[in-house]
């Protein structure tokens, strides 16, 4: 078994993208949770996606679906992703699964 050691990054270096720790207005944080996202990326993706579950007739709960898309979009963001259509692409789909699973357990608690 080989041990490979990284050479640690300075301070006040650019961040690492590979989720090293960075030095960030003297905290240290990873990049995997930077907290810098542009507020205005979440709401394109979010309305992007609330838009095409709008028209295909999707929205049941709005507050529930509100929130179920939200969370998700900031989570990808959270983990790096920027690209609004990736985003809202991959909320519609963790909806669609979410939406399909709550269905079947709802099948099951009413027999």
């Amino acid at each position: 078994m080989q041990i490979i050691f990284r050479k640690q990054r300075s301070l006040g270096s650019r961040p690492d993208l590979r989720g090293s720790s960075v030095k960030d207005r003297g905290k240290t944080m990873s990049t995997w949770f930077r907290d810098d996202a542009n507020p205005q990326l979440l709401m394109e993706a979010k309305q992007i996606a609330w838009e095409f579950l709008e028209r295909s007739g999707e929205i049941d709960d709005p507050g529930e679906i509100n929130q179920f898309l939200t969370g998700k979009i900031e989570h990808m963001i959270g983990q790096g992703q920027r690209n609004r259509l990736a985003l809202s692409n991959r909320a519609i789909a963790a909806f669609r699964e979410y939406r399909r699973a709550r269905t079947i357990e709802h099948t099951l608690i009413t027999r």
